[in-house]
């Protein structure tokens, strides 16, 4: 399923708006070029057309959100290093844990995965958000709120940023680090609805 901020209820009712100020749009224009009377006034046109761009501004809206983020600094289980025992129940099967000697072809490997699991405020996973590491776009999250992201050099290039304003460190040497993110969203917004009258 691809990832959609909108409801499907909510992409209807802006469907029904763009035709129907499509609609009267027309109207207008052939009133005004053939001589005929429109059935609608033209206050219901202006109405309709400042209902429409309300509707092209939201969708152009950035949501405000609030975000608290729980890692290695908050909680000394969120880090794992390559041999340290137990193994927590998040690690990321084939990045390090699996691979006795941290030694790829003779080389020792210097990766570090991430696991990243956002929720909202109620617990629920949060699918189809859209991660940033180090101001990059590098995906989404799956449908249980969960995104790996793996760094190649991670004990040279230490000092890392997630969503463009959470700081984290890594080490690399086949270590991992689990980062939960807890997403706050706007208060519900106002959709858009159509005007009945003069269909």
């Amino acid at each position: 399923m691809p990832c959609t901020t909108k409801t499907e209820e909510e992409i209807i009712k802006k469907i029904n708006v763009e035709q129907e100020f499509a609609n009267l749009f027309y109207k207008d224009m052939i009133s005004k070029r053939y001589g005929l009377t429109s059935c609608c006034p033209l206050d219901k046109l202006q109405t309709l057309e400042i209902k429409k761009e309300v509707c092209d501004w939201d969708d152009q809206k950035i949501p405000v959100e609030t975000k608290a983020y729980k890692d290695q600094t908050t909680d000394s289980t969120y880090k794992w290093n390559f041999g340290d025992s137990p193994q927590p129940s998040w690690l990321i099967a084939g990045c390090g844990q699996f691979n006795e000697k941290c030694v790829q072809d003779g080389v020792n490997l210097d990766n570090e995965c991430i696991s990243i699991y956002v929720k909202d405020d109620l617990g629920n996973a949060v699918s189809c958000y859209t991660i940033y590491v180090d101001g990059k776009d590098v995906g989404v999250t799956d449908s249980n709120g969960f995104f790996k992201y793996q760094f190649t050099n991670g004990s040279a290039v230490t000092k890392h940023v997630l969503d463009l304003c959470h700081c984290f460190v890594t080490t690399g040497l086949c270590s991992q680090q689990r980062i939960d993110i807890t997403v706050t969203p706007e208060k519900t917004k106002e959709i858009c609805t159509t005007n009945t009258q003069c269909a």
